[in-house]
């Protein structure tokens, strides 16, 4: 597999070049919802991003390969090689997604996902959502606890411009969804 752009989630502006954010998701019934606090990096020309190792991806990753031996998190290793990280299992997964039309990685029976969100619709988005009444309630993810446990509360600027973010997305009337290829 080649280099190849992906479309920004809100503006559909090719991410080549440019810093975004990533929001893991999970697909529910009504849709896909965040389940984790986005991380920012540079675009990788892969479907992800190139991020420095930071906590936030370092929480993440550990809660993964928990999940990962709990067999909580089910990777159909026909398809996807079990990796270590969230970011590696993700793009595998949307790899498969767009062949076959089904996931191949599953956290809790929900099918693993991603958006990605160029840095300035996300700053957008951010200032945007916090004009929404209403809109300061906290994302719920039952995942973010699991994930953060009490360093939770040293997270919330992320948390804080995730709630922002969703808000916007309804108030555009866009609903969270992964990549699309360009």
């Amino acid at each position: 597999m080649g280099f190849h752009g992906v479309a920004c989630m809100v503006t559909e502006v090719d991410l080549r070049e440019l810093d975004a954010y990533l929001v893991p998701l999970l697909e529910q019934p009504a849709g896909y919802r965040p389940f984790a606090l986005p991380i920012h990096g540079s675009y990788d020309y892969y479907g992800g991003l190139d991020t420095d190792p930071d906590e936030l991806v370092t929480l993440l990753d550990q809660f993964v390969a928990r999940c990962l031996r709990s067999g909580r998190l089910v990777v159909d290793e026909r398809r996807v090689q079990p990796a270590g990280t969230l970011m590696e299992l993700a793009m595998a997964n949307h790899v498969v997604l767009e062949i076959t039309g089904r996931h191949a990685c599953h956290l809790d029976s929900h099918g693993l996902a991603y958006a990605l969100i160029s840095e300035a619709a996300w700053n957008a988005c951010v200032e945007q959502g916090r004009t929404v009444p209403d809109s300061g309630a906290p994302i719920a993810s039952p995942y973010l606890e699991e994930i953060y446990g009490d360093r939770l509360t040293d997270w919330a600027e992320p948390l804080q411009a995730l709630t922002a973010v969703n808000a916007a997305l309804a108030l555009l009337d866009l609903a969270w969804r992964r990549p699309e290829f360009l």
